[in-house]
C-alpha cells in the first residue's frame, strides 16, 4: 500500500476525472435534437408558477428552469421544447424556449440561434397576459433585438 502502483492508479483516476470535466466544458458534441429527455429526480427545487392549464407544461417548464440554472443548457432547451409542446400558447413556456437558445456566460450562441430565439421571444410576447409575462418577454425581445451595452440597458430600464 502506498507504493508506485497505488500512486499511478490514483494519478490515472485523477487524469480521467479531469478529462471528463474538460470534455463537458468543451461541448465537443453538438446536441442531438432527436434525443429524448426524461425528468431525472434529485435536481432540487426550481421553477415558478406559470399561466398554463396543462400540468405537464408546468412540470417541463420547472425542469427546464432547473436545468438552465444547473448549466445543463441542452437539456434545458429540450425541457422547454417539451413545455411548449404541452401548451403551445403558454407565454412562459415560449419564453423559456427563447431563453435557452441565447448565449450564456460560458458559451456564445450561433447567429441562427439568436434569430430563432428572437422569433420565439416575439411569439411569447404576443401570448403574454400578466405583467410578469409582459416584462420577461419584453426583456428577451430587447436582449435578442440589439447589441447589449450600458445604454441599451438604461433605455430598457427607463421604458419600465
Amino acid at each position: 500500500m502506498g507504493g508506485p502502483v497505488d500512486v499511478l492508479h490514483l494519478a490515472g483516476l485523477a487524469l480521467a476525472a479531469f478529462a471528463a470535466v474538460c470534455r463537458v466544458e468543451v461541448r465537443a458534441e453538438p446536441m442531438d435534437a432527436k434525443r429524448t429527455i426524461y425528468m431525472e429526480p434529485g435536481m432540487g427545487e426550481g421553477g415558478f408558477s406559470i399561466a398554463t392549464h396543462n400540468p405537464r407544461a408546468q412540470l417541463w417548464f420547472n425542469y427546464g428552469w432547473k436545468m438552465f440554472h444547473a448549466f445543463y443548457h441542452d437539456d434545458a432547451r429540450l425541457a422547454f421544447d417539451n413545455a411548449v409542446a404541452a401548451d403551445p400558447r403558454c407565454a412562459m413556456c415560449l419564453w423559456g424556449q427563447a431563453l435557452s437558445r441565447g448565449a450564456v456566460l460560458n458559451f456564445d450562441a450561433e447567429t441562427a440561434d439568436f434569430k430563432t430565439a428572437l422569433e420565439i421571444a416575439k411569439r411569447a410576447q404576443a401570448q403574454a397576459r400578466t405583467s410578469k409575462e409582459k416584462l420577461l418577454t419584453a426583456a428577451l425581445v430587447r436582449r435578442y433585438s440589439r447589441a447589449q451595452d450600458a445604454a441599451a440597458e438604461h433605455d430598457f430600464a427607463a421604458d419600465l
